[in-house]
This record gives C-alpha cells, sequence and structure tokens, in this order.
C-alpha cells in the first residue's frame, strides 16, 4: 500500500488569492536555511534545502506538468496506491485546474485527500458535492470563522459564504479535520 503526493506548486501567501490579515508568511523574510543532509560538510544551506526553508516556489505548476509527473510516479508503483494527496505551497482551492486534476486523480480510485486549504478559491458550495462525487475522503480545512462578514475582513475570502458552505457540506460527509485560527478579541467568543 502506497501514497501519492500531487504536488500543484503555488507560493504561500500569493497562490491563495492573498494573505489573510494573520498569516505566517506575510513577514517571513529570506530565512537562514538550517543544513540538511544533502548540503556539503563545509556549507550550510544547500539549494535544496534553501529553497525549502525560504518556501521559494515559482507558481502554480501547469496541470500538464503535474499530470505528467503523476503519471510517471504512478508507473513506478509497485503497490497499490490507497491514498492521493493534494498539496502545495499555495492553497489547492485556488489551484487554475482544480476540477480538472480532481477528475483525472479520481481515476486512480483511491481516496484523494487535500493536504490544507482555507477555502477561499471555492466560488461555489456546489464543489463539495463534485469533491465527494470524485472520491475525496479527507481535507484538513482552516475554518477562521463561521462568520462571512469575520472571513471576508480577516481572510479576504472573496466568497465566504460559498467557503462556509463547503466547509458544512464536507463536515457531513468525509474527515474534515478543521484547523481553527483563533484571534483574541475577534472570533475567540
Amino acid at each position: 500500500m502506497g501514497q501519492l503526493i500531487v504536488d500543484i506548486g503555488g507560493r504561500p501567501g500569493l497562490d491563495c488569492r492573498g494573505f489573510c490579515s494573520y498569516c505566517y508568511f506575510r513577514h517571513v523574510r529570506d530565512p537562514e536555511p538550517l543544513g540538511c543532509r544533502h548540503c556539503l560538510p563545509f556549507r550550510k544551506g544547500c539549494d535544496y534545502c534553501t529553497r525549502m526553508v525560504r518556501e521559494s516556489y515559482p507558481g502554480f505548476r501547469s496541470f500538464r506538468d503535474v499530470a505528467e509527473e503523476t503519471l510517471g510516479r504512478l508507473q513506478l508503483v509497485d503497490d497499490e496506491i490507497d491514498r492521493v494527496t493534494i498539496s502545495g505551497g499555495g492553497d489547492p482551492s485556488c489551484y487554475p485546474a482544480f476540477d480538472d486534476l480532481v477528475e483525472v486523480l479520481a481515476a486512480i480510485e483511491a481516496p484523494l485527500h487535500i493536504g490544507y486549504t482555507s477555502g477561499k478559491g471555492f466560488d461555489e458550495a456546489a464543489v463539495a458535492g463534485r469533491l465527494v462525487d470524485h472520491g475525496l475522503a479527507e481535507v484538513s480545512f482552516t475554518v477562521f470563522a463561521s462568520d462571512p462578514v469575520l472571513r471576508r475582513d480577516y481572510m479576504h475570502d472573496p466568497t465566504p459564504e460559498a467557503s462556509i458552505g463547503v466547509i458544512e457540506e464536507l463536515a457531513g460527509a468525509i474527515d474534515l479535520y478543521a484547523a481553527a485560527v483563533v484571534l483574541p478579541g475577534v472570533n475567540d467568543g
């Protein structure tokens, strides 16, 4: 049994329809790498760990690149795939070819998982039904508030009602892990 991770790329805080007011990445500026197993013994900070620590990505990868890489990985797998995880530096719900990607991955016939989403890319609540129909089994979802005004003001969610509708529908159908962000005096009551 194996897991397939589908990396869509993307930049934190940028490929998510903009920074939330509380976003960690809003203030991050080129931290120093700590070193890793790929670094030369006399040098801390190879290309790999520098990019990973700084989480510097060029943006979302094209659907074609993601599909080709996924197909290549599938051809190399000996075991049965028991989980497909969509992940990346940006928010998967904001990935331009998200619906197409989910449809293609559903053909693998393994449970789909979304590693993380704020839901800001979901512009209609009906997305939830389509995701479940295509095999979505688990999602980690930042649920800042169930109040659309708070989501709009603090998350800069352009369609908070749709995002909340997706959360509600998915919570009743699949495993939804709600990531809580609590701002004292804002959404702590």
